[in-house]
Formats: C-alpha cells, sequence, structure tokens
C-alpha cells in the first residue's frame, strides 16, 4: 500500500491540510454561514473585536481623526483608495478574517505619481490564497473548489487567478505584495 497525500502528488503549492481536498477554508465559511447560532457567535466576536471606532494617539496623547495630519487622515479615512472603505472597515475585515479562519492576509499595492507614492491596502478572502512552496508568494484563485489540488487545472490559467509576492521586510518593498499572519493554535496551524 502506497502512502500518498495531496502534498506529495503535486509540488507548486501547499494545501491547506493533508487529504483535505485542499478546501479546508471553504468548508468553515459555509460551516459559518449555514448555522445561525456558530454565525452568531463568530459575529459577535467580530463585533467585540472591532469595536465602535478606533481611538488615535499622537505623541502619546489621545487626539481626534481631525487633528492628525492630512495624510494620516486620508489613510485613516480611505486606505484602500476606493472613497468608501475606511481603516475601521478594513480592521473589521481583518477580525472577521482572523477570527472565523485564523489567519489574515492584508494586500498592499504601491503606485506613484511623480515623487508621490500612494498606498493602498485591502484585505484579502481567506478562502482564496494558497501559499506556494517556495514560501515566497500565494496564489490567489477564487477557484478552489474546482481546483483542489490539481497543478493542472484550468481554472489555473484564467485572469482571476494570479501570484502576489509575500514580503518579507527584509528586501526593497515591491510594487503589489501581501502579509501573512495566523493564529498560533493548534487547530489553526494548517503550514
Amino acid at each position: 500500500k502506497s502512502e500518498t497525500s495531496f502534498s506529495s502528488s503535486q509540488e507548486k503549492w501547499f494545501p491547506k491540510f493533508k487529504d483535505s481536498g485542499n478546501l479546508y477554508p471553504q468548508l468553515i465559511a459555509w460551516v459559518i454561514r449555514s448555522s445561525a447560532t456558530l454565525g452568531s457567535i463568530v459575529q459577535s466576536k467580530i463585533d467585540l473585536t472591532k469595536g465602535v471606532d478606533f481611538v488615535y494617539l499622537k505623541n502619546g496623547e489621545q487626539v481626534d481623526l481631525d487633528q492628525l495630519s492630512e495624510s494620516e487622515q486620508k489613510f485613516a479615512t480611505d486606505p484602500s483608495l476606493d472613497g468608501v472603505t475606511s481603516l475601521h472597515d478594513l480592521f473589521d475585515e481583518a477580525a472577521s478574517s482572523f477570527i472565523s479562519q485564523g489567519e489574515v492576509w492584508p494586500r498592499i499595492k504601491r503606485s506613484k505619481s511623480g515623487d508621490a507614492v500612494a498606498h493602498s491596502m485591502t484585505i484579502l478572502d481567506p478562502t482564496k490564497p494558497r501559499i506556494l512552496k517556495s514560501n515566497k508568494k500565494v496564489i490567489v484563485s477564487p477557484y478552489w473548489l474546482q481546483i483542489k489540488n490539481n497543478p493542472q487545472a484550468k481554472e489555473l490559467k484564467t485572469e482571476a487567478t494570479r501570484e502576489i509576492e509575500i514580503w518579507d521586510g527584509q528586501k526593497a518593498m515591491p510594487k503589489e505584495f501581501v502579509l501573512f499572519k495566523r493564529r498560533k493554535a493548534d487547530g489553526y496551524d494548517r503550514y
């Protein structure tokens, strides 16, 4: 009898769990959506974590948003540069990812216009990224239900599926990258 796991059957990315079909994040999201009780428990944890708003500090003193510099106010009110999402909204998304999936994936894009550099930040849906075995990039795809652990899946060749660098803070900051934070507790240590 040969022992074959999904992780040894393909060499491109790490599956979420051995023999999981690489669908654990999708399963957790489905369970939270399909169970009113569990969904309510998870949502109450998210609401308690995010709170009503942020407290801003400048030189150790609490200040109002309008007492921050113009660039700090802009980042607090529109970090995604979409005119809609506030920093508190992003924190809500990050708390939701971290509480429900045990991991969070902030994505940062940098753009330059003359001497000015703009950063936009979003939180990736935690069901979409898979870490490449090089540990330097992730594959982000909405098609993991179809891909599972098949590195030849046609869904890997669509525009919606792409690779993004994981920035470790050691080298020059790339134009687009993700950061990765996971809960270090039994049951969440999938990689």
